[in-house]
């Protein structure tokens, strides 16, 4: 064995790859079974920068049919954005039928294609997005994609490289895979937790159960915003906190800290609401509950939930407010209006089953159990992520070489 190391070279897109476009397809021609089909706008929504498993299938009829080649790279020739455009998609295996606005960069012999897509869809980004074109609709073409400037090193080294960048890929694939399932046992455990139902097989912890309507037990308020806001804007660090929907962690479960505060005055006009509230999206996320960990003010596009811990735990009624009978219940109430937006009058109509507080303790702790199962796993994907990120920078760019082993003559 000896090692090589292909000297990188640099050159335009058109050495690597020739330029093809996709044929005739829509939604219209999906089907239950048939050929496996890519649509452009799958290339956004289900696919990474490498696949080898196509979820679609078209009919069979063949009228301006355009089949993939292995490694055929595909990237859409419109958008709405220039950054978006260098969305690329290497399809790994052959007689797949390739959809209509779809560019196909189908590797020369000596390129992988493979290496072809995770350049295009990190280190070539900023090029691709130069070249687009247009307004409230953004197009790519082929001609100028062939004269994007790369570097490359020889087949062997391109290989090598996809193979230790889809080593990351499968590891997230897999992670993301883990989570699902975990989202999927957690959801079903909150619903029968939080289920009277569940509990019948108990008689006696069934019947300690209340059935009550929330407004019966919990203060709701909707939250108000003194007009115009910024002119109520401080940063001054006597201010009060301005609790706004960005402040809520994404997939998280409290709000500890914002990003603005109000002045005094501006305070008085809204509404004020304390650690271990919680308080509901009553538009965006409708209904999504979150429990505060630091005081302050909400805008018009939060309710607040006050007062109920003589009946209810925080956390309890965090997942109860999740719960799917709890979700019927506002899109019933809520129906008709022709707007999705929760009103308090809504919330305090919402009839739930509270359990004894020692009980709903126990309940919320198994749950934030499982939660925090799941956080630890999608830190540990954001840590191969950026893994992975690190190591396109180095393995893409030439700044790290891998070894090569060449079997002798």
């Amino acid at each position: 064995m000896v090692n090589v190391l292909n000297s990188w070279r640099h050159v335009s897109l058109n050495e690597l790859v020739s330029f093809h476009k996709g044929g005739t397809l829509s939604k219209m021609d999906l089907a239950e079974s048939g050929i496996p089909c890519v649509l452009y706008g799958e290339l956004y929504t289900r696919y990474g920068e490498v696949t080898n498993r196509i979820h679609s299938r078209c009919s069979a009829v063949l009228h301006e049919l355009t089949l993939s080649k292995e490694e055929d790279v595909l990237l859409p020739s419109s958008g709405e954005t220039p950054e978006e455009m260098a969305k690329a998609t290497c399809v790994t295996i052959a007689d797949v039928r390739i959809g209509g606005d779809i560019i196909i960069a189908r590797p020369k012999p000596g390129a992988s294609g493979r290496f072809i897509s995770y350049q295009l869809n990190h280190t070539l980004v900023n090029q691709v997005a130069s070249i687009a074109q247009g307004n409230a609709i953004v197009h790519l073409n082929a001609g100028r994609l062939a004269s994007i400037q790369t570097v490359a090193p020889g087949e062997a080294e391109q290989r090598a490289i996809a193979e230790v960048l889809s080593g990351f890929d499968e590891h997230l694939a897999n992670l993301d895979e883990l989570i699902t399932k975990k989202k999927a046992i957690r959801d079903g455990a909150l619903e029968e937790l939080v289920s009277k139902d569940t509990h019948r097989q108990h008689e006696s912890a069934a019947t300690s159960w209340t059935s009550t309507l929330i407004g019966d037990f919990a203060e709701i308020k909707r939250g108000a915003s003194p007009r115009p806001i910024d002119s109520y804007l401080t940063e001054s660090p006597d201010g009060i906190n301005w609790i706004k929907i960005g402040d809520a962690p994404k997939g998280g479960t409290y709000i500890s800290q914002t990003g603005e505060r109000i002045t005094h005055e501006g305070a008085a006009s809204s509404v004020q609401v304390n650690p271990g509230d919680l308080i509901l999206s009553n538009s965006m996320s409708f209904g999504r509950p979150y429990i505060l960990q630091t005081s302050g003010c909400i805008h018009d596009g939060w309710l607040s939930l006050q007062n109920f811990s003589n009946h209810a735990d925080a956390l309890y009624l965090l997942y109860l407010l999740s719960s799917k009978s709890v979700k019927l219940q506002y899109s019933a109430f809520a129906a008709g209006s022709g707007v999705k937006n929760l009103k308090k009058e809504v919330v305090r109509k919402v009839r739930v089953d509270l359990p004894p507080l020692v009980e709903q303790r126990e309940i919320a702790e198994v749950l934030s159990g499982m939660d925090e199962e799941i956080r630890l796993l999608a830190e540990k994907r954001a840590k191969v992520e950026r893994l992975k990120l690190g190591a396109m920078d180095d393995l893409l760019t030439g700044r790290v070489r891998l070894p090569l082993e060449e079997e002798a003559a």
